[in-house]
């Protein structure tokens, strides 16, 4: 893959599951693999709310259906940032990651109103 959205066109399921967090140290392949999560989030008050994405190589993060940060493509160890108002309740979280070669990484962290880390708002589906 070069690319996150190249996963429907290039990509072979090879795996599926359930995870408790975004973990990809369990890839069966040392380069050139992807995963796809999919969870709710559940937000306990309307408010602001940080996200950060950090990946090498690429990946995108969408809040109902909606890309929230876009960090794609081929690069090495790259950090961004988004703040999102949402509403009480549940939303819809996917979170695209592709490897390329030369290192891996993928750590996802969001913070806001009455939050005190990303495990006390984040349910698997």
């Amino acid at each position: 893959f070069q690319s996150v959205k190249e996963f429907e066109s290039k990509g072979k399921l090879v795996d599926e599951g359930k995870m408790t967090d975004f973990d990809i140290k369990g890839a069966k392949a040392e380069d050139g693999f992807g995963y796809e999560f999919s969870s709710w989030l559940e937000i306990n008050e309307t408010g602001l709310f940080k996200f950060r994405l950090n990946s090498d190589d690429g990946s995108i993060l969408c809040i109902d259906d909606k890309v929230v940060i876009d960090n794609d493509g081929s690069h090495s160890i790259r950090e961004k940032f988004a703040t999102v108002w949402l509403e009480k309740g549940f939303h819809d979280l996917n979170l695209r990651y592709f490897d390329d070669s030369d290192g891996q990484k993928l750590e996802v962290n969001v913070t806001g109103l009455r939050t005190v880390g990303f495990d006390d708002i984040l349910y698997v589906k």
